[in-house]
């Protein structure tokens, strides 16, 4: 749902389906509903970033990293959000 918004230039609402969606499934049994939600925690952030809303990609990537850090840390999460403008 959330990249289908995105691609639809729902940028708003990408965020919040991929957010909502992470939250509701980054502690799952199911090993694929896990990736599922850290990619979408992951394409929110990134959703925000493009807006140019810094202050909540770095709150979304903050999130990310406290819940799945070797995934974070593959998908370079922290140099991404020491890059970004303050």
């Amino acid at each position: 749902m959330c990249t289908l918004l995105s691609s639809h230039k729902l940028s708003a609402q990408a965020v919040r389906a991929g957010t909502l969606f992470a939250e509701k499934h980054h502690r799952s049994e199911d090993a694929q509903l896990q990736l599922l939600a850290r990619c979408a925690l992951h394409m929110a952030m990134m959703q925000e970033a493009a807006q140019g809303h810094f202050q909540e990609a770095r709150k979304l990537g903050a999130r990310l990293q406290a819940w799945a850090p070797q995934f974070a840390r593959e998908q370079g999460v922290t140099a991404l959000m020491l890059v970004w403008p303050t």
